[in-house]
């Protein structure tokens, strides 16, 4: 895309995403009563992801809450299970909201008063514990069907390396993606498709992944990663089919980087604004119908305006 463009996609995206974020409001939901770390659900990240496209002062206790939430799962020492609302939970929503946490707080840190500093620095390790285990796969990749997360898992502990200033984790993080880009699929593609795996399941574990990758290479500014992000997304532009692909807008940036992938993206926006219900006023996008897609749209956002 052009500049000027660019900027304008940058522009709907948030103003999407924002949209979609307003009905959840500033306060995460809390867990019932008794209720164990499985009862998490994507939308805990709502308030970090306004943060992440605007400055909101009344989010910012809600974040040092989700905060103390994902600490508190972490520190069983196993990743919880997210819901997404809908009755699904998956293995990257608990790191997607943990990025999208890292990325509010590497964002408004210096603005943010100094009790819920206090508050939030001692969850950061605690949060990310579980995390450390994925150095197990430096050497050896993980299977096709784990890779989205531990793609993932790396996103969070390279953010996190940057705000605790590890650059173990940083090296980790570097072994394993390297491990996971050398152990490619098929004609471009970011894995193999398991024979007994649908089409759909391995397109949506395609997605999933490339977004944590591009969000990599995005961060960490390496220019092989980032050649390996516009591979894999050339490849679904020429081989997925839309029925084939989610309507959730995973990689959207990823896609909208490059004139040659942005069509890709485009589609995922129809697709979207086609789940939505009607515009909030004139001349206004469609809400986004799901909790989960006002998030990506957000990551999304925030992506373009980084590499903008």
């Amino acid at each position: 895309m052009m500049a000027e463009e660019f900027s304008r996609y940058w522009a709907f995206v948030s103003r999407l995403a924002l949209q979609g974020l307003a009905p959840a409001g500033a306060d995460p939901p809390a867990p019932a009563q008794g209720a164990g770390a499985a009862d998490l659900a994507v939308s805990l990240a709502a308030p970090a992801a306004r943060l992440m496209l605007e400055d909101d002062p009344a989010s910012y206790i809600a974040l040092a809450e989700g905060w103390r939430l994902l600490a508190v799962a972490g520190a069983a020492g196993t990743t919880p299970g997210v819901h997404d609302g809908a009755g699904h939970v998956r293995d990257v929503y608990h790191p997607l909201v943990l990025h999208l946490h890292l990325a509010a707080l590497e964002r408004c840190y210096a603005i943010l008063p100094p009790g819920l500093k206090a508050r939030i620095e001692p969850a950061l390790p605690m949060a990310l514990a579980p995390y450390r285990a994925m150095g197990a796969f430096a050497d050896t990749p993980p299977s096709p069907a784990e890779r989205p997360r531990v793609l993932w898992q790396a996103l969070c502990l390279a953010q996190a390396g940057r705000v605790l200033g590890r650059a173990a984790d940083a090296q980790r993080v570097r072994a394993v993606v390297e491990t996971i880009l050398a152990h490619p699929g098929p004609g471009g593609a970011l894995s193999p498709l398991d024979p007994q795996e649908s089409l759909e399941g391995w397109t949506w574990r395609e997605l999933t992944g490339l977004h944590a990758l591009a969000a990599l290479a995005l961060l960490e500014r390496w220019p092989r990663w980032l050649q390996r992000v516009h591979e894999v997304a050339a490849y679904h532009v020429e081989n997925t089919q839309p029925d084939h692909a989610t309507a959730q807008p995973w990689a959207l940036a990823a896609f909208a980087r490059w004139p040659d992938t942005s069509i890709f993206a485009d589609q995922q926006i129809e697709a979207l604004m086609l789940q939505g219900g009607p515009p909030a006023a004139a001349g206004q996008p469609r809400r986004a119908g799901h909790p989960l897609s006002a998030l990506l749209l957000a990551d999304a956002a925030a992506s373009l305006a980084q590499a903008g």
